[in-house]
């Protein structure tokens, strides 16, 4: 049994172990950049070089749904960005080709659930297009709908006619999301990019560099994702995944401070703290809604504070250097208010409150932060009374206000 503690398949991509047999170059859940156009940004995006740093990171099923129905598919919400907004959304997603993946790959598949249409390229050619005619623009949108009976499963288009887009080393799948109108109660791009191994055979050496062999029971220290998969040297058992969250970190880590809408539009904060009575790991950590941040592996002592930043060399201009900052994160916090929800390593939410900007004059623009009047207490931080003013400006980061 081979696994990885970062989530990462410990089967090298490329690698299937038998001739015929599928695998995947861009699993359902691979990381992926995601950006809603405000405006055109050119074609760019579709291929290799561009930088795409300043987009919303996550993994996972991309969308929104205003009713029940596919909400378990998404894991990155573009509500607020599309609703009444636009019908494009641009998703980009890195994927690595080794020498045996390519000479292997007798084939390949693009699997979609989509609603309501797409445009896919890879390394900035088209390969597939469903539900659009047309030259694509930034606020294009579907030819039709595609309704959620049909979302929730794949379709699956073969694109071996592309495969020799494809090249060694880093690729770029890029995935055109259209929806049928802006007032759309829903959107969903889900993908997944795979091939059928050839007739060449086994890959003998399929490990990926990160995987470690299983030999004896793990001590785990911090929150893990683990990804695992038996190998007899020829082939390769399914995928099985896990998240295993250590410590008390839903009991224990609350915010405790939000610069929301400073007077240097680039110096926003979110400020934690440790409440309860041991020391925490925070990795896995990660803000969902709102922004998007994932933390590392921080260790954050009882009583202890820990900032995320959007734009850490600007927050350490205004603030000053050696203050426990971690960033950047995806987004802004939205200077009329917003939902933040923060979730532990297994998913499960922390905590999911909504500010305002009315609540306090001289917290929207004016130099003070919200600061929370008791982080350790039980009361709903949607409510105005559950905040207060900053006592300086520029707020406490890592301080006690």
């Amino acid at each position: 049994v081979w696994y990885t503690l970062d989530g990462s398949d410990p089967r090298r991509p490329g690698s299937s172990g038998r001739a015929g047999e599928e695998f995947a170059w861009i699993a359902e859940d691979a990381p992926k950049k995601v950006l809603v156009p405000t405006a055109s940004i050119g074609d760019g995006w579709r291929g290799l070089e561009f930088d795409d740093s300043a987009w919303i990171s996550g993994a996972g099923g991309v969308g929104y749904k205003r009713s029940t129905g596919y909400e378990h598919l998404l894991e990155i919400d573009v509500h607020d960005a599309m609703y009444e907004r636009n019908t494009s959304c641009y998703i980009r997603i890195p994927f690595d080709v080794t020498p045996e993946g390519l000479t292997e790959a007798a084939g390949l598949r693009l699997k979609v659930r989509y609603d309501d249409g797409f445009v896919a390229y890879l390394n900035g050619v088209e390969v597939q297009r469903a539900m659009f005619n047309g030259v694509p623009s930034w606020n294009s949108g579907a030819a039709g709908s595609h309704s959620d009976a049909e979302a929730v499963y794949f379709e699956t288009f073969d694109i071996s006619p592309s495969i020799h887009q494809m090249r060694l080393g880093r690729n770029i799948l890029a995935i055109h999301g259209l929806n049928a109108g802006a007032s759309s109660t829903d959107f969903l791009i889900s993908v997944e990019l795979t091939s059928i191994m050839g007739s060449g055979g086994a890959v003998p050496s399929g490990v990926s560099p990160n995987a470690v062999q299983y030999l004896r029971p793990l001590m785990l220290t911090e929150s893990v994702r683990i990804a695992a998969r038996a190998f007899d040297g020829q082939t390769w058992s399914a995928l099985n995944e896990v998240t295993f969250g250590v410590g008390p970190v839903a009991e224990s880590l609350r915010v405790s401070e939000l610069m929301y809408h400073p007077a240097d539009p680039n110096a926003e904060y979110v400020e934690l703290t440790n409440i309860g009575g041991q020391t925490i790991n925070l990795n896995l950590v990660a803000f969902t809604d709102g922004i998007q941040f994932t933390f590392p592996g921080v260790e954050l002592a009882p009583g202890a504070y820990v900032l995320v930043a959007e734009d850490v060399t600007a927050f350490e201009a205004v603030y000053g250097a050696g203050l426990p900052v971690v960033g950047p994160y995806s987004g802004k916090l939205s200077n009329a208010g917003e939902r933040i929800e923060l979730r532990d390593a297994t998913g499960a939410v922390i905590q999911s409150f909504t500010y305002r900007d009315g609540w306090y004059r001289v917290t929207d623009g004016q130099g003070l932060s919200l600061t929370v009047t008791d982080p350790a207490g039980s009361d709903s931080l949607d409510v105005k009374d559950a905040w207060r003013p900053s006592a300086q400006p520029g707020g406490s980061p890592g301080f006690d206000d």
